[in-house]
């Protein structure tokens, strides 16, 4: 299995101006600095390497298998859309599946929707099976929850007042209901 981002996000999940009204700044000095806090944090969440295992603002994903499975988990929910699925036939030419022939179960829902086929009918024999679709909670940042908008806040901020790896001669404690707090409800958990 493999994905691969097709179109990335069209908005940040935090404007610099939201996180600077989080980090009291008022300058514009560090405008650079906090974008780049806010692209590392959104990171830390976001798309099959981050914490949660979900998509958050919206954007498109490509899915290959090697073949068809019974049922094709569609990772990184909210799944909002399926706009394609090919295959390789015997004679190794790409065909295109007709939409009517598969439904989307679970789409716009908080856990992993699966592509399954209409009816029962099976799939068709093919291998490079690949599945185009969309994910995310929505267009712009005010669609992601938030409870996850909140914790990238926090991350920033972290993140511009410990400019260095270490902090040295301070008592470090975790905020309760802190970042770890804000993102649990939202993590995919996998056995």
């Amino acid at each position: 299995m493999a994905l691969l981002r097709l179109t990335a996000p069209a908005a940040d999940l935090l404007t610099v101006e939201d996180a600077k009204a989080q980090l009291r700044v008022e300058v514009d000095d560090e405008d650079a600095l906090i974008g780049s806090y806010i692209k590392a944090a959104t990171a830390r969440l976001d798309g099959p390497a981050g914490l949660l295992g979900r998509a958050l603002v919206t954007q498109q994903w490509r899915l290959t298998l090697p073949s068809f499975l019974p049922a094709i988990p569609l990772p990184l929910p909210p799944c909002q859309l399926v706009e394609t699925v090919t295959y390789e036939d015997a004679t190794r030419t790409i065909q295109t599946l007709d939409s009517t022939t598969y439904r989307v179960d679970g789409a716009g829902g908080d856990d992993a929707a699966v592509l399954i086929p209409t009816d029962g009918t099976p799939w068709p024999a093919g291998s490079n099976v690949t599945v185009d679709f969309t994910a995310g909670y929505g267009d712009t940042a005010e669609d992601v929850p938030e409870g996850l908008r909140q914790a990238v806040r926090l991350l920033v901020g972290h993140w511009h007042r410990g400019r260095e790896a270490v902090v040295i001669g301070s008592i470090v404690n975790d905020l309760p209901f802190g970042f770890e707090d804000l993102i649990r409800d939202y993590r995919l958990w996998s056995f």
